[in-house]
């Protein structure tokens, strides 16, 4: 992906120079990979041009999705694990679905997190915040900064599957904040920090190791999807982590308003009900990102599966596969790929039939010279 790794057709990350970071461009950048590779092959092994399988998880699960629908010569199907095809700018369902996955853990599990945040705001609202984002070693960052990083290492571990074991974690911990925070911070926060930083986020030197600003960027200027309060659950963020918030945090790392209109995107691609064939939607059930994806749908080229074991959140369908996986989530792959299996034997019997054609047409052609 282009920006990402080595792929930098740029000298430094500008604001103007990020203008070439956009998912039209990379996905001119992979069609064009494609039909090379194809055309190579072709050649090389003598066989008809072929389409792709393509796969994807989160981003690239959209992505791929995406590509099916506009490049369906060369996409076969598509494979889109948590695939978040649909812009929310106002997000407040990602922080609903946090809480509900760890309440699948356990009721006290959810209080106790819920308490630790109560606290932590009233710290801050109390002008005692400095205290925590000192022993969070982020005394550098703006409070509102702090606020998305601190809710985000909760939302992260459970978006990644992670929630039992926090909630082992705090278990045996009563009211004691302080040491839930040091716990927290050790596990998770103190090799994130740095990608919150806004000397992080305006740095535009190159760093093949580093995505936090051409992420900032796609969301900035496409796909929206800012993580705010909960509308339905006791919040997990900070009231001041609002849409608005977002806005003036995009201007402020790259000195232009966006003007985001998500709708924009969505006309476009289809949201969550896409003109589209042959693409395959699996997300877990406790990801935040579900109600981004594709969950359900009557149109019978679309299929879909939400995987309800524990512990079954954002790509868990991509994790390899192992002795002690949830049946559900085995279940699930084993149908996937039966559709896929499917789908490519049609494909295969439509090459062999256009072979025979062609043998014909090549045959009656000769005789008629």
């Amino acid at each position: 992906h282009r920006y990402y790794g080595e792929s930098q057709p740029v000298k430094i990350w500008s604001t103007e120079n990020m203008k070439y970071l956009n998912t039209d461009q990379a996905m001119a950048d992979l069609a064009h990979f494609m039909n090379t590779l194809s055309k190579e092959f072709a050649t090389k092994y003598n066989i008809p041009l072929k389409r792709w399988v393509i796969f994807g998880g989160s981003y690239p699960g959209a992505l791929v999705s995406w590509f099916r629908g506009k490049f369906p010569h060369i996409a076969l199907a598509a494979w889109s694990s948590s695939g978040v095809v649909n812009a929310i700018k106002d997000f407040h369902q990602y922080d609903e679905i946090v809480s509900y996955s760890i309440r699948k853990d356990s009721y006290e599990c959810l209080k106790k997190v819920e308490a630790m945040m109560d606290y932590t705001n009233k710290e801050f609202e109390e002008k005692r915040g400095d205290v925590i984002k000192k022993q969070w070693e982020s005394e550098k960052m703006d409070d509102e900064d702090f606020f998305v990083f601190y809710s985000d290492m909760f939302a992260g571990i459970v978006q990644y599957g992670e929630k039992s074991d926090l909630c082992l974690r705090l278990k045996n911990i009563k009211d004691d904040y302080v040491e839930m925070n040091k716990i927290l911070y050790d596990w998770k926060g103190k090799d994130a920090k740095d990608g919150y930083t806004i000397e992080t986020m305006t740095n535009i030197e190159i760093d093949t190791n580093k995505n936090t600003r051409q992420w900032a960027y796609k969301y900035c200027s496409m796909f929206g999807c800012y993580q705010t309060e909960g509308n339905i659950t006791h919040p997990l963020k900070n009231k001041a982590v609002n849409v608005d918030y977002y806005d003036k945090s995009c201007k402020k790392i790259f000195g232009i308003d966006f003007n985001l209109d998500v709708s924009i995107w969505n006309d476009r691609h289809g949201a969550t009900n896409p003109s589209i064939t042959k693409v395959i939607y699996l997300n877990g059930d406790e990801d935040p990102w579900k109600t981004a994806s594709i969950t359900s749908s009557k149109d019978p080229q679309i299929h879909t599966f939400v995987i309800k074991c524990n512990g079954c959140a954002h790509c868990v369908d991509l994790k390899a596969r192992k002795a002690e996986s949830d049946p559900l989530l085995l279940d699930a792959r084993a149908k996937a790929e039966s559709i896929l299996e499917n789908w490519l034997k049609l494909e295969k019997e439509g090459e062999l039939k256009n072979i025979e054609k062609n043998n014909l047409e090549s045959y009656i052609n000769s005789r008629l010279k």
